[in-house]
C-alpha cells in the first residue's frame, strides 16, 4: 500500500475482498467490520494519531508531521485544531470585537496620559476622573511634583498606545483567519 492511497481505494479492495470470502460467514463479518472502521473518518484520525504518539520517537514524529504540513487539506486541519477559537465563528467575531474595543480603551487612555489635560488647559475641565482631578490638584498646588509625574504619564500613555497597535494587529490576523 502506498501513501498517496485514498480511503476510498482501501474501502474498495474491502468491497473485492468481501466478494472473495462470500461463502464464509465469520470472513465477511471481519470485512463489515473493517469497513465500518475504515468509513468512520474520526475514529482513523484519532486512532492513527495515538498510534504514531505511542510508537514513533520524535524525531519520526518530526517528519510525520513535515509531510502532513506539506499537503494543504491536512495543514488546514492542523491551523484548526492550533487554535481552538478558530473552528468557531462566533467565538472569533467576539474575540475580534474584544480586541477592538481593547485597542479603543487602551488608545484612548494612552493618548489622555500622554498628553495630560494641564498640557493643554490651566485649569480642570470636563468630566476629569477623581484620579486625574487630584493630580491636577496637587499640580497646581505643588509644580515640582510634575517633574516626577509627567515621565511617569508619559511612559504609561506610550504604553497605553503601543498595547491598541498590538490588539489592533490581533483584531487584523482574527479577521485574516475568519476570510479564510
Amino acid at each position: 500500500m502506498t501513501e498517496n492511497e485514498d480511503i476510498e481505494v482501501i474501502l474498495s479492495k474491502t468491497s473485492e475482498l468481501k466478494k472473495a470470502v462470500e461463502g464464509d460467514e465469520k470472513a465477511t463479518a471481519l470485512v463489515e467490520d473493517l469497513e465500518e472502521l475504515l468509513k468512520n473518518p474520526e475514529y482513523l484520525a484519532v486512532a492513527g494519531i495515538k498510534k504514531l504518539s505511542k510508537e514513533k520517537s520524535l524525531e519520526e514524529l518530526t517528519h510525520v508531521i513535515d509531510k502532513m504540513r506539506k499537503d494543504e487539506e491536512v495543514r488546514r486541519f492542523i491551523e484548526i485544531s492550533r487554535f481552538p477559537w478558530g473552528a468557531n465563528r462566533t467565538i472569533l467575531l467576539l474575540m475580534q470585537f474584544l480586541w477592538i474595543v481593547t485597542a479603543a480603551i487602551s488608545f484612548m487612555m494612552g493618548v489622555y496620559l500622554f498628553f495630560p489635560p494641564y498640557v493643554f488647559f490651566g485649569r480642570i475641565h470636563g468630566n476629569a476622573t477623581a484620579t486625574i482631578q487630584k493630580t491636577l490638584e496637587l499640580i497646581s498646588k505643588n509644580p515640582q511634583v510634575l517633574t516626577a509625574i509627567d515621565p511617569l504619564f508619559k511612559v504609561i500613555g506610550f504604553v497605553m498606545m503601543a498595547i491598541a497597535i498590538a490588539s489592533l494587529y490581533q483584531a487584523h490576523l482574527l479577521r485574516t483567519y475568519l476570510r479564510k
